[in-house]
């Protein structure tokens, strides 16, 4: 799984490094000695020097797989031009994906936060959905409808009306590099096949929409959470929940957490029921809000170490791997953090 991140939304394929970086980590382990030799092979067979040499820019942990002489490509490479090199590295994502998908089978790949995606990831996603050769993909994306840029909904639209075009794929004729060179029709993404390969119409999309709880909802999950069968019970409490959190599901699991540690709700041993003072409830649950019941459960949970760890972590980003975390506490127990951050 990968993740974009507006802070680096202008570095290209942020989300599909940190995807494949952990795949070529986990590789070995997951296939088996047998396995992982033959997926070994695949890659050497399928991809080029230059490939390889351009795909190890994004992906460093790709030497576990495939490891690389710089002497191999640095030639070819400096020759060429920037527009092309992005052609070979969108040609070796599909090719490596190719491969993964068929040692994997089936190869999942999650993207969360498509609306910070940078272009370049978004035509390489398209590529990837719509390259026929990939049977054994799926690819779940994420992101957050209110905040949907011109280019993500242009990839969006183009995957839709794909999906509807019932035409024969497309064959793609021969030039250059001993592959094909051309710009697809969605215009600003550019790739190359080889005469057998082609660019699909048998893309399946699937949308879900994911909104807000509705009113009867959140009373329905309330009336789980209390063990209440009674709706005219549950009602009022209900009702005074869903006006605070309209409905958000992260936001109601908290302030039901909070209303409890607050002992605005509590459970009575003696009875077996839950018990609330509905005034009570009403009068504090519109004193907090998100970020103030995010700052109250770190401070509630964590110790003072533990919460100046997680301020350091935080400028790793998103996604930090354990190694790190490990690390910044040992610098953190020395003191040493705030000078090296």
């Amino acid at each position: 799984q990968g993740k974009f991140d507006l802070a680096v939304q202008k570095e290209p394929y942020t989300a599909f490094a940190t995807a494949l970086q952990d795949l070529c980590c986990q590789a070995s382990d997951v296939l088996g000695k047998e396995a992982f030799g033959q997926f070994q092979d695949e890659i050497m067979k399928n991809l080029d020097a230059l490939e390889l040499h351009l795909l190890h820019g994004i992906i460093p942990s790709m030497s576990h797989i495939a490891p690389l002489s710089m002497e191999e490509s640095t030639e070819f490479f400096d020759s060429i031009k920037s527009e092309d090199q992005q052609n070979r590295l969108h040609y070796g994502f599909l090719k490596f994906i190719r491969v993964a998908s068929a040692a994997f089978c089936p190869l999942v790949f999650f993207l969360d936060d498509l609306q910070w995606a940078d272009l370049s990831s978004l035509d390489l996603l398209q590529v990837l959905i719509s390259y026929q050769e990939n049977t054994n993909l799926m690819v779940i994306g994420t992101y957050r409808s209110n905040e949907v840029n011109p280019d993500l909904s242009k990839m969006i639209e183009d995957l839709r009306l794909e999906q509807q075009d019932k035409k024969a794929p497309q064959q793609l004729s021969s030039q250059g590099f001993n592959r094909q060179s051309f710009l697809s029709k969605k215009g600003s993404m550019s790739t190359l096949l080889s005469p057998s390969e082609e660019l699909g119409t048998n893309v399946t999309l699937t949308e879900l929409s994911l909104g807000n709880l509705t009113a009867k909802e959140v009373k329905c999950i309330t009336m789980d959470v209390l063990s209440l069968t009674d709706e005219a019970v549950a009602a009022p409490l209900a009702q005074i929940l869903q006006q605070r959190t309209h409905g958000n599901p992260n936001f109601l699991r908290t302030l039901i957490t909070v209303l409890y540690d607050d002992s605005l709700l509590s459970f009575n041993v003696e009875t077996m029921k839950w018990s609330w003072d509905l005034d009570e409830v009403e009068k504090n649950s519109f004193a907090y809000n998100v970020v103030d019941l995010g700052r109250r459960a770190i401070q509630r949970n964590a110790s003072k170490e533990m919460h100046h760890l997680l301020l350091c972590v935080a400028c790793l980003g998103t996604i930090c791997k354990e190694k790190y975390i490990r690390l910044v506490w040992k610098m953190s127990s020395t003191g040493d953090t705030s000078e090296s951050l």
